[in-house]
């Protein structure tokens, strides 16, 4: 038996001791020790409760009659763990982020999703396949390796398939990008196998796009930063909007197409309008939570 599952037999168990009429002092101690054993215990632990809390097991029924609590919780212990694991697999868990927000997310096996701001992911995890669809927005991933289940990410109508590696997945409505970072990745069902440093793009008018941008361009935003290189002031601002509540709007088209480069900080709106308005010669007005950039 794997980590995972051990961890969820264990949780099973101790829902049973813990809602059983001997419940004690002692039971409650060594609960707390096992639960802050490992993180994996913790997350087996809250998502069995939930399962028996919908299974209809009260405090009222158990007290009222012990043995018909017995006969339950066994009924509960005997299908808790197979029935965790089909509602994980064909219902899956949603993780999201809000403007200027970024998550850790830390998956069963060990794998982990560095969400970035205003992201959202759906995770899926069977016995022969694991696999997170990238909604929208941007997530880095560090894949554990099981050479059994291959890590499949979808964003965009392509797949990108991972087994012990590193990689950055970026998707937005015009673009769809896959940056590796360290490792492996087959990239759609041709497939592209890319290399450590690549990035390759898929945009929904052109070919597909190959090149190696420095990775810690592309892994700015982590350190808070956002690192532009004659970037368009439009696609510029649509970056540093994911960031603060304070929007940049651009009110003159003709501004929005001025090539913008430099570091600056995430959240840091204001900062940001203010330099670009200086160095462009623009007019920037301050109206409570919005910025508008336009010409003189």
């Amino acid at each position: 038996m794997n980590r995972q599952l051990a961890a969820r037999a264990e949780a099973a168990v101790w829902i049973t001791r813990l809602h059983a009429p001997d419940r004690n002092p002692e039971m409650e101690a060594g609960f707390h020790q096992w639960l802050n054993e490992s993180a994996q215990n913790r997350l087996e632990f809250e998502e069995l409760t939930d399962i028996w809390a919908a299974a209809g097991v009260t405090r009222r029924s158990r007290a009222r009659n012990g043995l018909r609590f017995a006969a339950a919780a066994a009924c509960v212990l005997a299908v808790i763990v197979g029935a965790a694991w089909q509602l994980e697999y064909r219902i899956g868990h949603s993780y999201s982020t809000d403007i200027g927000e970024q998550r850790l997310v830390q998956l069963a096996d060990e794998s982990r999703i560095w969400m970035n701001a205003e992201t959202r992911a759906q995770v899926l995890f069977g016995p022969h396949r694991r696999q997170v669809e990238l909604i929208r927005g941007e997530a880095f991933f560090e894949v554990a390796q099981d050479a059994r289940r291959p890590f499949v990410v979808l964003a965009g109508g392509h797949s990108v398939t991972a087994l012990g590696t590193s990689f950055v997945v970026r998707y937005e409505s015009s673009h769809t990008d896959v940056t590796l970072v360290e490792g492996k990745v087959a990239v759609g069902a041709s497939p592209w196998v890319l290399a450590a440093g690549q990035r390759l793009t898929f945009a929904s008018a052109s070919e597909p796009k190959l090149d190696e941008p420095p990775v810690e361009s592309v892994l700015a935003w982590r350190r808070g930063e956002v690192v532009l290189n004659d970037t368009p002031l439009q696609e510029a601002v649509m970056e540093m909007n994911h960031y603060d509540k304070a929007t940049i709007i651009i009110d003159s088209p003709a501004i929005a197409t001025l090539n913008v480069s430099g570091l600056y900080h995430t959240g840091d709106n204001l900062g940001f309008a203010r330099s670009i308005a200086k160095f462009h010669h623009l007019d920037l007005q301050e109206r409570g939570d919005r910025l508008h950039l336009k010409t003189r």
